[in-house]
């Protein structure tokens, strides 16, 4: 990393934007259209004083969904006897696992699991946080998510967001 600072003229926050942003696009697949981010920070220094480390701050990302498969549980990989799920699985660690599917193939692919709607709607934070934390080596405690902050809002005692309800209703 001390090179890919170096290359970047000391700025490890781009140093380590290189190197992360790949890996998010690239786990976040077709569930983004497009990432942007941005350098928060308070800090302010003289101009006669060198560039400060930004030891305080934050990074922010934005994220551009893809509506048709932003909220997909599963992430399907390579057929499991394809060169390309050693990859895979390197890529996706602990979380890639082999599956077997109804018309018979069996693939690499990671699941992430979700009880309701409003557990789908926080998987491409899920996706993110993962990514950060073995790619980025970034704690989980570390990163905060802005995707569910109106859940409050829509949420009820006696029935969640009433979205399971309206499709078994619609589905009736």
């Amino acid at each position: 990393m001390r090179d890919a600072v170096l290359a970047e003229g000391g700025n490890w926050v781009g140093a380590w934007l290189r190197r992360v942003l790949p890996f998010l696009l690239q786990g976040l697949g077709k569930r983004v259209r497009l990432i942007s981010h941005e350098i928060n920070t308070q800090e302010k220094w003289d101009v006669t004083e060198s560039f400060p480390n930004f030891q305080r701050g934050f990074l922010s990302f934005g994220f551009l969904l893809d509506s048709d498969h932003a909220f997909s549980i599963l992430d399907k990989g390579p057929q499991a006897d394809d060169p390309k799920a050693i990859d895979f699985r390197e890529f996706w660690g602990d979380k890639s696992e082999m599956r077997r599917f109804q018309d018979g193939t069996i693939l690499e692919a990671v699941f992430w699991p979700c009880e309701n709607q409003a557990e789908r709607r926080t998987v491409c934070s899920r996706v993110v946080t993962y990514l950060l934390e073995k790619y980025g080596k970034l704690k989980s405690s570390s990163v905060f998510h802005l995707d569910n902050q109106l859940e409050s809002f829509v949420r009820t005692p006696t029935c969640g967001t009433g979205e399971e309800e309206a499709a078994a209703v619609l589905n009736a």
